[in-house]
């Protein structure tokens, strides 16, 4: 029993790690497999179902969400041989996880404590953002795993410096700028470590990241010219962080607080920015100097931008922020004594976790579907006509469905067209808290269509 004892007491991180990581991924699984799509998701499947392969590759045609690059929906078109439903779809994402927190694990050997390996995986696993995104059919789960990927073979090279490091580097971030545009924080993050590093006399990896840099800008001009000729002529930043409707102080705390995981970023952020700027000052190495640019870096840039010019703070485009506090923080708790303050985080994360802190998905959309809405049906809608289509479509499901402009005066056409059709029923689906204006609007094509067709309210 003694010894039994001195063995669980000697290996209880790894032991937290391993409780860590099947929470984690029992969580994933879980909201992944058994809720619905939000409207984003149902999105992708359409890009990727409706566009030839020639119109994805090249952005052109019928291409019309130049808000994210083609390399995602590629894959998912790939994956839409094997099957249209939204559990596997799902899944396509899923299982990024396994290669993601081998990585993590990889990556974290580099600060030479298996103790951090443990906390590491143990903070990846039951981190919620990186839950929520490990499982949305969106390109998050996929640029996770190359972000871990090239984190991996950045430090590597600054350890053991290699041509083919440095030009895989570059492959690397050129994917990543393919799959999401939020990989630009970690360029401009390296660009500002390289001009650093050859200030430092560190010419020699500064050379290298320069290199990198060069090959990603060469290999993806195409894409870049792609996201300047639609991000230019708007002058605003959904190009680079989705929809971000704007940018005051409330929102930031918002993001952040997803960014970290919980409510108490005043005092977890001030204490990483600490964390970092110590480590900086205590031990210049590379890996250092590399946590610290491409943290403040990504925080910093998306806080400027913002602020200047327009809002870009989004906390799904900033995930290599919560990455790197994943590593931030193992390293920092590995250094403590009290291991209270750790246990206490990683209780925090798991209960935000299964309460689903910040998740984007929604719930009984197939279902009320299946139930009250018959095929032959109108189906009336001001937001999500991509979800309720999705789930139309793959319950075969032939239903019309129309979207309600807020302009009133714009919907004009769809009263004259829905009153030259047979009598029908109608729904008209609740799926948010409408205005005292919407529902005017909802109302007036209420009374001008319903003395035809059999009109029926939906909540979801």
């Amino acid at each position: 029993m003694g010894r039994m004892r001195l063995s669980v007491s000697r290996n209880r991180w790894l032991i937290i790690a391993v409780i860590s990581f099947l929470i984690g991924l029992i969580i994933r699984f879980y909201y992944g497999l058994t809720t619905d799509f939000w409207n984003d998701e149902a999105i992708s499947y359409f890009n990727s179902i409706d566009l030839s392969w020639r119109e994805l590759f090249f952005s052109n045609g019928n291409f019309s969400d130049f808000r994210h690059p083609p390399l995602y929906y590629i894959y998912l078109k790939l994956m839409l041989i094997i099957g249209h439903a939204d559990w596997w779809l799902r899944l396509t994402s899923l299982i990024w996880f396994f290669p993601s927190i081998y990585l993590v694990y990889r990556i974290s050997l580099f600060f030479k404590s298996r103790k951090t390996s443990y906390l590491a995986i143990s903070l990846f696993s039951l981190h919620p953002l990186l839950i929520n995104l490990s499982f949305q059919v969106r390109p998050y789960a996929l640029l996770i795993f190359l972000m871990l990927l090239l984190i991996y073979v950045i430090f590597s090279n600054f350890f053991y410096p290699k041509v083919y490091k440095t030009i895989l580097i570059g492959f690397l971030l050129s994917i990543c700028f393919f799959i999401s545009y939020g990989v630009i924080w970690l360029i401009f993050s390296l660009f500002f470590l390289a001009i650093f590093l050859f200030f430092k006399k560190e010419k020699m990896h500064s050379k290298n990241i320069f290199c990198s840099l060069f090959l990603f800008f060469v290999c993806s001009i195409y894409q870049i010219c792609i996201l300047l000729n639609y991000l230019l002529p708007i002058k605003n930043g959904n190009a680079i962080a989705g929809s971000v409707p704007y940018f005051d102080l409330n929102w930031f705390v918002y993001q952040t607080k997803l960014l970290f995981g919980h409510d108490f970023v005043g005092f977890y952020f001030p204490l990483f920015l600490v964390i970092i700027t110590t480590n900086l000052k205590k031990d210049k190495s590379l890996i250092n100097q590399f946590l610290f640019f491409s943290s403040t870096g990504t925080i910093g840039l998306a806080t400027i931008i913002s602020i200047l010019f327009f809002p870009v703070f989004l906390a799904r485009q900033l995930v290599l922020f919560s990455l790197l506090v994943v590593f931030v923080f193992a390293q920092f708790h590995q250094k403590l004594r009290y291991e209270f303050f750790m246990m206490i985080t990683l209780l925090i994360l798991a209960i935000n976790s299964f309460n689903n802190y910040g998740f984007l998905f929604r719930e009984n959309i197939q279902n009320t579907i299946k139930q009250k809405i018959p095929s032959n049906s109108i189906v009336l809608l001001m937001d999500d006509v991509d979800l309720i289509s999705y789930y139309l479509l793959i319950n075969k499901n032939n239903s019309s469905v129309y979207l309600i402009e807020r302009d009133s005066s714009q919907n004009q056409n769809l009263q004259n067209e829905l009153l030259s059709l047979a009598s029908r029923d109608v729904f008209f689906i609740m799926n948010q808290a409408y205005s005292s204006d919407e529902l005017k609007i909802k109302e007036s094509l209420e009374n001008n269509i319903c003395q035809k067709h059999h009109c029926l309210d939906i909540e979801l």
